[in-house]
């Protein structure tokens, strides 16, 4: 079903679901928490929350028509961007439009509600209701008129194949597929690319002030991924394997500044990662430990003093065999998930965009992420935090707003 097929039968869908889920409007008091908690079901715990009346739905949202075929023609001046909230009694239209993909008919315009405001929404409703057809797909037809970039989650590849060539065709989008279900049709996602970028950057600025930003970067993008890795399986800390896995985290944080540094071109990912820790886990493994501790020292010697690979894996290679042994096993025990030869095609190559292109270019991000296996979910929470933080140093450098509006859709995803 396209998302243009808002048909009679869905009206009242598409006006009573938004009003109900959407137009909620939340005002918390100064309650402590765990006295509303403590109440029945019933009993007041949503505090002050209420629907939105209709002074405050007028003041807050702007009236638009709601008319795709006019904006596949290219007569898209004065689209407001924002987010759309349903629908009101349009105006009659005989005329008719057709897809290759999905032939339909409008027999009506409609007028849509427009909200332009920074602000967040949750539409919240149980499998089949329409969600992603009714609310999300409208969404993104408007978000292609209107020239926002997006990032849109896609558990079966629905969307994409829905909406990917029409973003191309008609609004001239770049569309990236990350496909974790099927990672050979996939672009590429290296996890270390902004590691690498900014190693650069610091090598290309060593002697001025400019060296040791772009430095901090890289060691704060490499223990990023690290934390990723190590607490991919729900660990969050604490506890009495809490040492192992701290130290498992500066290790891979110290292999990872030392893969980007020093690593060939073509070389500077992950999986580099993973084969030089197993080195050097096969050496203490075969009982070298004094023979494995001069070789590391004499890796590390090749840095500078004050180099952060050397504290980060400090407690690592400062300590006796035993310890050591189980610091680097945890380590490759996290690592060996990226040990797939399909995953190996996203994760193996530098990626084919930039944070740089999503918030200048119109450009839309399809992730594809397989509902019956969510051991790569933490890949896409990695990647959208890395995605996050490179828009909000974007914003930094351009006075604290991007220049275009980037909306980011969740569809059915945790």
């Amino acid at each position: 079903m396209h998302l243009l097929h808002l048909q009679h039968q869905y009206y009242l869908l598409l006006l009573l679901i938004p009003l109900a889920a959407l137009f909620m409007y939340f005002e918390f008091g100064q309650k402590d928490l765990d006295s509303v908690k403590d109440r029945k079901v019933g009993d007041s715990q949503y505090g002050s929350a209420r629907w939105i009346n209709k002074k405050e739905k007028k003041k807050l949202f702007e009236r638009i028509v709601y008319d795709p075929e006019s904006w596949r023609k290219g007569k898209r001046e004065g689209l407001k961007q924002g987010i759309l909230f349903g629908l009101e009694k349009g105006f009659k239209n005989k005329k008719s439009i057709k897809d290759k993909i999905i032939p339909f008919k409008f027999k009506e315009k409609r007028i849509a509600l427009l909200d332009t405001s920074d602000s967040n929404s949750i539409l919240v409703g149980p499998s089949g209701i329409g969600k992603t057809n009714f609310f999300l797909l409208p969404q993104i037809e408007y978000a292609g008129a209107s020239g926002m970039s997006f990032l849109v989650t896609d558990t079966k590849g629905y969307v994409y194949k829905t909406m990917g060539n029409i973003l191309k065709k008609y609004y001239g989008y770049n569309v990236v597929l990350i496909d974790f279900r099927n990672p050979t049709r996939s672009e590429h996602y290296n996890l270390m690319q902004l590691v690498n970028n900014y190693m650069d950057l610091t090598k290309q600025n060593r002697e001025s002030h400019l060296g040791l930003t772009y430095e901090a970067k890289a060691q704060k993008y490499a223990k990023i991924i690290s934390k990723s890795i190590i607490e991919s399986s729900g660990f969050k800390g604490g506890g009495d394997n809490s040492y192992f896995y701290d130290s498992a985290k500066g290790l891979i944080t110290s292999a990872i500044l030392v893969i980007s540094e020093f690593g060939q071109k073509g070389e500077r990912h992950i999986i580099s990662v993973f084969k030089l820790i197993q080195e050097l886990s096969r050496n203490i493994s075969d009982g070298e430990n004094e023979d494995l501790q001069t070789e590391y020292a004499k890796l590390l010697a090749l840095l500078p003093e004050n180099h952060k690979a050397k504290w980060f894996a400090g407690s690592a290679v400062e300590t006796d065999i035993k310890t050591a042994l189980n610091v680097f096993g945890t380590a490759l025990s996290k690592l060996t998930q990226f040990i797939d030869s399909e995953l190996e095609q996203i994760l193996c190559f530098d990626e084919d965009f930039t944070a740089e292109e999503f918030a200048n270019e119109k450009t839309a991000i399809f992730v594809v992420l397989p509902e019956e296996d969510k051991t790569k979910y933490f890949l896409f929470s990695l990647f959208l935090v890395q995605l996050y933080r490179e828009l909000l140093n974007i914003a930094d450098e351009k006075g604290g707003t991007l220049d275009n509006r980037i909306v980011f859709f969740e569809d059915d995803t945790n």
